[in-house]
């Protein structure tokens, strides 16, 4: 990403470096990389990228239910609740799913040719 949005030629070789040099992609290279067409043909993508109109098709199927992942653990406990699955215990989520180590983990990964 960092070659190829950024015009890095020579990125840091992980992203732990690439953020103790200061290295960062952009949101609007972020996105350039999630919507190029090039980017899924390399390595697919994985379920938080792919884009959602294929990851849960909403014309062909009629949801009745919609959770949010800011509130999946009480979206989870009542749609359990709803379905009269009570006794079943969702694990506990992540409370800071947009911390600085998830975008670390997900976005700065190196690019490879």
């Amino acid at each position: 990403m960092l070659q190829r949005y950024a015009n890095i030629s020579t990125p840091p070789d992980s992203a732990q470096e690439a953020f103790t040099a200061g290295i960062r992609l952009s949101f609007t290279q972020f996105i350039q990389y999630l919507l190029d067409p090039q980017t899924e043909k390399e390595k697919p993508f994985n379920e938080h990228w792919q884009h959602v109109y294929r990851l849960c098709h909403p014309c062909q199927i009629d949801y009745d239910f919609v959770g949010k992942l800011e509130s999946l653990d009480e979206d989870t406990e009542h749609l359990l609740k709803i379905l009269g699955l009570e006794n079943i215990h969702f694990p506990p989520g992540y409370k800071d799913r947009t911390s600085v180590d998830w975008e670390r983990d997900m976005v700065c990964k190196p690019f490879h040719s």
